[in-house]
């Protein structure tokens, strides 16, 4: 029986594939639980459409993420904290601090979950933030200054 994937399924395909399996599979279990439709032409139509504008929404991404690292060539973003004399800071400096001073300061836009730090930066200096945007990395320097 031809049927269209509702959800992925281990050892059959993805959501949206278009497979054969056995009719008593079909009707006995995959149909129960609804995690299949039957292959309709209309159907059929549907999940092609889908995967069409998937692609389409995953080369503009693409495309987006590749634009925003390129912005991120030279940037340096300056962030101040208060710190003791000795230069360690009262707060730590997280993802979403950083990407917050790249937005004011330079006008990126990155999501804090795409900034990848080892650990909180806990000390005045110079830092190489590493960004990571679907699979392509880029970096900038964050200097972080005693106020």
């Amino acid at each position: 029986m031809k049927v269209i994937l509702l959800r992925d399924i281990s050892g059959i395909g993805k959501k949206n594939d278009i497979k054969n399996v056995s009719d008593g599979y079909a009707s006995n279990f995959l149909l129960p639980k609804g995690w299949v439709e039957t292959a309709t032409p209309g159907a059929i139509k549907r999940a092609e459409d889908f995967k069409l504008r998937k692609a389409s929404e995953a080369e503009l991404e693409e495309k987006l993420a590749k634009d925003t690292l390129s912005k991120l060539k030279g940037v340096s973003v300056i962030v101040g904290r208060k710190a003791s004399p000795e230069g360690h800071l009262f707060g730590a400096v997280r993802e979403e601090d950083i990407a917050e001073a790249l937005e004011n300061s330079s006008r990126i836009s990155i999501k804090s979950s795409d900034i990848k730090l080892a650990e909180p930066i806990k000390a005045i200096g110079e830092y190489k933030i590493v960004v990571n945007i679907g699979s392509h990395k880029g970096s900038f320097e964050l200097v972080v200054k005693g106020e």
